[in-house]
């Protein structure tokens, strides 16, 4: 099925040639079709409010256009952009721009479902008194060669996992925000696998600038920079609750109150196996100086012997 236009029509139509006129059609069909756009169509689809987000009630793959300028999905502030509903649906976009929406779960997209995101940009979505900017998982999520940017959310400013299951390669976090925690991203409940990843210039007010951790995550290959935990956890925030296993990444130039670099709280769980956790300055001190907080120095110190390690230390 082909898209041949970027308008969001006030009275969409199966087949009308707009993205949701496809979406409607996809729905008649039964499901399981592809859509497309028609070579050569590049630019922004305006989503009009009153037509709501894009929902998915039937499987579907969408797969934009690989030439610049590509095709971006803009909420204009005033709506979510993608809605995943049902639990037994599966959607996999690529190569898209999901930007500016609003909404209070899940501004880019809300995922209930299964929901594959390949080589696409979240940009600027904000749910600002929710929870995930870019991505609300409930369902779920597999996350590949993508970029979250400058998203925001009370937590999980770039995307929260909600009791789902979550994998995350090669792709990066830049300054995305949280007004409280999970700057990045906010993994509360669930399982959460991330590898060949970059989180940099991310930040939460209180825990956890690059991720808050509450359940399981496992971290591979990954590199944290310049990320802020106002209070707790510059690149890392782990919760007692939860158990963190990561291996071959740095940690470097980020800071926070307590935990510069990582931050694991109570009878949280943290293993590290040949990851560095040089200079991470607790807030307020000289740059170059590395965390003197007693998690983070005794999790540098585990990190330099590139040997497995498991902490437990109490805040």
């Amino acid at each position: 099925m082909t898209v041949t236009n970027t308008t969001d029509p006030a009275t969409p139509v199966a087949g009308d040639g707009s993205l949701r006129g496809a979406i409607l059609q996809n729905v008649l069909d039964g499901g399981g079709d592809t859509i497309v756009f028609a070579a050569g169509l590049t630019g922004t689809i305006q989503l009009l409010p009153a037509n709501g987000a894009l929902t998915f009630t039937a499987n579907v793959t969408i797969t934009g256009p690989t030439t610049s300028p590509g095709i971006a999905i803009d909420a204009q502030h005033a709506i979510g952009v993608m809605n995943v509903v049902l639990p037994a649906v599966t959607v996999s976009i690529s190569n898209l721009t999901i930007e500016n929406g609003s909404a209070a779960n899940g501004a880019g997209i809300f995922n209930n479902g299964g929901l594959t995101v390949t080589n696409c940009t979240l940009f600027q979505n904000a749910s600002q008194t929710g929870l995930g900017g870019g991505i609300n998982n409930f369902g779920t999520l597999t996350v590949l060669n993508s970029t979250f940017s400058e998203n925001f959310a009370n937590n999980g400013g770039g995307i929260i996992n909600n009791g789902g299951m979550m994998t995350i390669t090669n792709t990066t976090f830049f300054d995305n925000s949280a007004s409280s925690a999970g700057g990045g991203i906010d993994n509360p409940g669930g399982t959460a696998t991330v590898t060949n990843s970059t989180f940099s210039g991310n930040s939460a007010l209180f825990f956890g600038g690059g991720i808050f951790n509450g359940a399981r995550l496992t971290l591979t290959n990954s590199t944290f920079s310049g990320n802020t935990g106002g209070d707790s956890g510059g690149g890392i925030f782990n919760e007692a609750s939860g158990l963190s296993a990561i291996t071959n990444c740095t940690f470097s130039g980020n800071s926070a109150a307590s935990g510069g670099g990582i931050d694991n709280a109570g009878i949280g769980v943290t293993s590290l196996k040949g990851t560095l956790v040089p200079l991470n300055p607790p807030a307020g001190t000289a740059p170059g100086r590395p965390s003197t907080s007693a998690t983070t120095s005794r999790m540098t110190a585990v990190a330099a012997s590139a040997a497995p390690a498991s902490t437990t230390a109490p805040r």
